[in-house]
């Protein structure tokens, strides 16, 4: 009989397991947390950016999951769907990759937070200001007249970060996501 986990996920007995000596496996971790940001009600709630995502059904058996996961888990990469194809729903193993919480933070739009205006630009007083965070700290770009002024500023600034933080990272991540980040562009309605 195969356990259901999320009304989706079959966890059927094979190779890899859900737990060692009370403790959830890194496999079991990983392939949860994925199936929450999918399926789970109430994280959907609060995550909106989730809503709408699924995951594949070849990943829906935690046996294969576990086995694409240890083929290319990088130690302390996060699981990301939408760096190799931008604004991609799917959990699959041709759309998700490692990739190093440095990036992934870095790719963050934060649509809810920022309100009407778009990635990078807020109002100040009677102009409109645009900021980006490099490295965790907050930088001014400057004020500008109209939203677009300010975001072509932030695009080009956010671009040319991706671009830095693709080459500190060249020799520690897989190929696909530099190139990836190479390719990486901002838009005004991200």
């Amino acid at each position: 009989m195969e356990k259901k986990v999320l009304g989706k996920g079959i966890y059927a007995k094979g190779k890899y397991t859900f737990g060692k000596k009370g403790h959830p496996t890194k496999e079991y971790s990983v392939w949860l947390s994925m199936l929450t940001r999918c399926y789970n009600e109430r994280f959907l709630l609060t995550n909106e950016t989730y809503i709408g995502c699924e995951v594949c059904d070849e990943w829906l058996d935690f046996q294969n999951f576990a086995e694409w996961l240890n083929d290319n888990y990088i130690e302390g990469y996060q699981l990301d769907k939408d760096l190799i194809i931008k604004g991609n729903k799917l959990y699959s193993p041709k759309t998700c990759c490692f990739i190093p919480q440095e990036i992934n933070l870095l790719l963050v739009n934060r649509k809810r937070r920022r309100g009407k205006y778009p990635i990078g630009v807020s109002r100040d007083k009677t102009k409109m200001s645009a900021h980006i965070v490099i490295k965790t700290k907050q930088c001014y770009l400057g004020n500008y007249n109209t939203p677009e002024e300010a975001f072509n500023v932030y695009k080009k600034a956010k671009e040319s970060n991706i671009l830095s933080m693709a080459e500190e990272y060249k020799d520690r991540i897989p190929i696909e996501v530099y190139n990836a980040l190479l390719k990486y562009t901002i838009n005004i309605n991200d």
